[in-house]
């Protein structure tokens, strides 16, 4: 479960280019609901994110996920708990352009206590779940937008985490695609994960259990 009480984020706190991204924001998430969270650019989305996984630390505030206080946690024992718990989904990325898909992959599970054999199954199972199987060897740099996202889809689907986190999951994809996405993404949650999806998508919002809308850092 995700509980978040009273949070409030500012950027450029005591100066007069200070923005106040979120502001007094509360939220239970519980576990194996799949939400969308919506709203127009800049409306603290993205930052309301990267608070669950760990990634902002200067906030006002309660973050408790999976029953780990965030703000009581170390920088290295906040990486260790996202390799643990979480599957993250950036708008950027983050792949090794000049590796294949499969060595992309494969450095992404190195932390699985498997064999090479067992990665090198669980990197083919996570590229067919994207429908990338038949450009494997293939160098991240020769695809497409659309392909190096759900090559990103698969990374963070490789470690089977009960906490998918997604910032606009389908943002570079065609209408297919993002078909094939959201599908894979409600396959998941019915499996027991728990799937937050920042998202512009109609059609994402509509496949979630519940939306939540932000406007100016709150939530409406």
């Amino acid at each position: 479960m995700i509980e978040i009480k009273n949070l409030t984020v500012a950027y450029n706190s005591g100066k007069e280019s200070e923005c106040l991204a979120l502001d007094n924001v509360c939220l239970t998430v519980k576990d194996g609901e799949m939400i969308a969270v919506t709203g127009k650019s800049g409306a603290g989305k993205s930052t309301l994110l990267m608070v669950m996984a760990g990634l902002i630390s200067n906030y006002q505030g309660v973050c408790i996920v999976e029953n780990a206080d965030m703000a009581s946690m170390t920088e290295i024992e906040k990486c260790k708990f996202r390799q643990r718990k979480i599957g993250l989904i950036f708008q950027d990325d983050y792949l090794i352009e000049e590796c294949s898909i499969r060595d992309n992959l494969l450095l992404a599970a190195v932390n699985k206590k498997l064999s090479r054999t067992e990665r090198e199954r669980a990197v083919a199972q996570a590229i067919k779940k994207v429908k990338l199987n038949k450009k494997f060897d293939c160098k991240v740099a020769h695809l497409s937008g659309g392909e190096k996202k759900r090559v990103a889809i698969a990374r963070a689907l490789l470690n089977d985490h009960n906490l998918i986190l997604a910032d606009e999951p389908t943002g570079s994809l065609d209408s297919e695609n993002s078909n094939n996405i959201i599908s894979l993404f409600k396959e998941i949650n019915s499996a027991g994960a728990t799937v937050i999806i920042i998202t512009h998508d109609k059609d994402i919002a509509a496949a979630c259990d519940r939306v939540v809308t932000l406007s100016d850092g709150k939530i409406v």
